[in-house]
């Protein structure tokens, strides 16, 4: 015979397990699947100003609120912890990891700026042909 870990509680009552209650919250958003990038509406170009759209769906996204079962609350919680001990009490890896942060940025930044001009050698090429 199991005993109750809450007397107060009816039996009838059951309280869901955080990861249960995304796992529900994740199937009702399904609906979205069809209307992903690969239908355009989200990755949608509309190059007159007047004519353009507000981005509605990610510009106000909250990812704390997006999980209800507090995963990315308790992530990002975990993640400021690290960095303040760094900060404290390792000075020199904390400055480390924000030197290759920035060098990754940095890299990303020329690999996109090299693509580009190949890009822009590409249309000039095939516009003189």
């Amino acid at each position: 015979m199991e005993i109750a870990t809450n007397p107060d509680k009816q039996e009838d009552e059951k309280s869901l397990d955080p990861i249960e209650e995304g796992k529900i919250e994740d199937k009702k958003r399904k609906f979205m699947n069809s209307y992903r990038p690969h239908e355009r509406v989200w990755n949608f170009v509309d190059e007159d100003p007047n004519t353009r759209l507000p981005h509605l769906l990610r510009a106000t996204a909250n990812p704390e609120k997006a999980y209800i079962d507090t995963r990315v609350r308790d992530m990002l919680m975990l993640i400021s912890g690290m960095g303040q001990h760094l900060r404290a009490h390792e000075a020199e890896k904390w400055d480390h990891v924000n030197k290759m942060t920035v060098e990754i940025f940095r890299k990303c930044e020329a690999d996109m700026k090299g693509r580009m001009e190949a890009y822009k050698k590409m249309l000039e090429e095939a516009a003189q042909k």
